[in-house]
């Protein structure tokens, strides 16, 4: 199944760019945070059939965000078939777990990390405005977050989805391994 995702920070979008380009379809979601590069239309462009979620702070003092980020989601989305699972959140300013300060308006991570939501109740973070593919707002309710947007990715791209009838379940995986590991022992220890 394609579960495969791809994320980095700032330099690291920049790989997430160039791998979904080098490798179109492979992953089931790509997320470039803050990125500190901006990629070519041909990146953007080529991820059009890959859900994307963008993170990018308004305030950021390395990154341009109507371009780096903003933009590069436009052109990603622009006739993209997973238009309604991809998504841009656009902070303010950057907060840590708690709320506070993280130094840095280019430190957004922090939100990513603690799954786009603050406390033990579930608060979203309260300087970001999240919109999919197609401009609708989307309201993030605990728990879903970043790791419930990769669940639906994962799910969208599922091999019982997309009619490739060649690939095999985990479960399948997990058994064929150790049916392997077994003839591998049987035949190591056979006189």
């Amino acid at each position: 199944m394609r579960r495969i995702f791809i994320g980095g920070f700032s330099n690291g979008a920049k790989m997430v760019f160039k791998c979904v380009r080098m490798y179109p379809n492979f992953f089931a979601g790509a997320l470039p945070i803050a990125p500190y590069y901006t990629a070519t239309s041909d990146e953007a462009k080529a991820m059009k059939n890959t859900p994307v979620w963008f993170f990018g702070c308004t305030m950021d003092p390395l990154v341009n965000y109507p371009t780096a980020v903003s933009g590069v989601f436009s052109e990603a989305v622009s006739d993209s078939p997973v238009k309604e699972l991809s998504r841009i959140t656009k902070f303010s300013r950057a907060s840590n777990i708690w709320g506070g300060s993280p130094g840095s308006n280019h430190r957004i991570w922090h939100a990513v990390s603690a799954d786009m939501f603050v406390g033990f109740e579930g608060e979203l973070m309260p300087t970001a405005v999240t919109k999919n593919g197609v401009g609708a707002d989307v309201t993030l309710v605990a728990p879903d977050g970043v790791i419930s947007w990769m669940n639906q990715c994962g799910n969208a791209a599922a091999p019982e989805n997309n009619g490739n009838k060649n690939t095999h379940s985990f479960l399948d995986s997990i058994l064929n391994f150790f049916k392997r590991f077994a003839a591998f022992f049987a035949r190591l220890f056979s006189f």
